[in-house]
């Protein structure tokens, strides 16, 4: 017999679980979007943004860990006891036979490759600083891993029975309010059933699994290769598998019960339109939303990358003809004739064939006035600049050399960047002569 939507037992355990539950959904995504933050300080070495981040991950985790134990003990599901601990227990065993393997294999941490880790070691934090890092960012870890596998088992049978209660009248509208989405009839009940309660099951069971710890140990004790690819296809696969067996066992469990779901054709006739008529309705505004966001993207990339009419690039010497193997100079001079300072980022030159078809593969370096960087891809050499400004009415010398250019008549063009607007140079034809 299906329990009704508006029953107590069903509805007040989720208005004490939604707090928690939308509290792990939010601290989740929080983490994963704060990631970019410390990339940049470890990418700048900046010792405070990363120390300062390490805290917030802690911080984080503990609130998740006390949120997952609160969400496990929220309810019991006796029969289920064997298969919750003896998860528990894999993923406790796969954190940490990686955590033992490593220790074992470079108690030095010289050869971990952790970024956090790298980043304490290159600064030359004390040992047992990056043990402590390590450890504590461990034991978190595992408790939020471990009670989130414990209050899932705990809660299949209400989560099934919420999903039931809910009433949908198709495969579509069961898995769509398994994922957090509403049915029809909780529309026409205004029910208020938690999102974020339905939803963290799918996100948190790709996260918990421990296959990727149990690889990694095994690369530790060169049990296997250490190779990323294969690396990668384990962590593919983690994600991938326990998606697939709890959809599984939510087309069970609507195959199973689908004929009392439905046991109303009326109602069931109603529901089907109202949900094609909403996905309609939705299908359509997500069109015109996409075509609205590509044309303001669109005109907002052109007016981005609009040619910077306040720089003037002349050209000053180029020679005609240069023997095979020779190196050669070209210089430009890069003018600002605007009223403000004008900002160069890049140039970028790439050579070709002269009849401009066919991008020649044989330049071999660019050189000018120093850049911050230099990076040759095939053909192309950009020079990347850092605080180089011109005051108006300033001119800026560039002295590009080249070498290795194949025999015959070639085309240099060269491009100067102000951010991401592009002022295209004079191109240049010189014929490469055989000695």
């Amino acid at each position: 017999m299906m329990l009704p939507c508006s029953s107590d037992d069903i509805l007040a355990p989720l208005h004490r679980s939604r707090p928690l539950t939308r509290l792990m959904v939010l601290g989740i995504f929080g983490y994963f979007l704060s990631l970019p933050l410390v990339e940049r300080g470890i990418s700048q070495n900046d010792t405070g943004t990363v120390l300062g981040w390490l805290g917030f991950a802690f911080f984080l985790e503990a609130i998740l860990a006390v949120s997952a134990l609160l969400l496990a003990r929220q309810t019991q599901n006796m029969n289920a006891r064997p298969l919750a601990w003896s998860g528990a227990f894999l993923i406790l065993a796969g954190i940490w036979s990686d955590v033992l393997a490593t220790v074992f294999s470079t108690p030095d941490m010289a050869r971990e490759a952790n970024a956090i880790i790298i980043f304490l070691r290159e600064n030359r934090f004390p040992l047992w600083v990056q043990y402590a890092t390590g450890f504590t960012a461990q034991f978190l870890l595992t408790v939020i891993s471990c009670a989130l596998w414990v209050a899932f088992v705990h809660h299949l049978p209400r989560y099934r029975a919420v999903l039931l209660a809910m009433r949908p009248q198709s495969l579509v509208e069961f898995l769509w309010a398994s994922l957090g989405g509403s049915t029809y009839f909780v529309k026409m009940h205004r029910l208020n059933i938690s999102r974020s309660y339905r939803f963290i099951w799918w996100l948190i069971l790709p996260l918990v699994v421990p296959f990727d710890r149990f690889w990694l140990a095994l690369e530790w004790l060169q049990v296997v290769p250490v190779l990323p690819s294969l690396r990668g296809l384990v962590t593919f696969l983690q994600t991938l598998f326990p998606l697939m067996l709890l959809a599984s066992w939510l087309l069970y469990v609507y195959f199973e019960q689908r004929d009392v779901l439905r046991s109303d054709p009326s109602f069931a006739r109603h529901a089907n339109q109202a949900n094609l008529k909403t996905a309609l309705i939705r299908f359509s505004i997500a069109i015109i939303g996409t075509c609205m966001l590509a044309c303001f993207s669109g005109l907002t990339c052109l007016w981005a990358t609009r040619e910077p009419e306040f720089l003037e690039v002349r050209l000053e010497n180029a020679p005609e003809t240069v023997t095979l193997n020779t190196p050669f100079p070209i210089t430009f001079l890069i003018e600002n004739r605007g009223e403000q300072e004008a900002l160069i980022s890049r140039i970028k030159t790439t050579s070709w064939d002269s009849n401009e078809t066919t991008v020649s593969e044989k330049l071999i370096f660019v050189l000018s006035n120093p850049p911050l960087r230099s990076t040759t891809e095939g053909p192309r050499t950009t020079l990347e600049y850092e605080n180089t400004v011109l005051a108006p009415g300033e001119t800026l010398r560039v002295e590009l050399w080249f070498a290795g250019l194949q025999a015959g008549r070639v085309l240099l063009k060269t491009s100067v960047y102000s951010g991401l607007r592009e002022k295209s140079a004079p191109s240049v034809f010189i014929q490469i002569l055989s000695p």
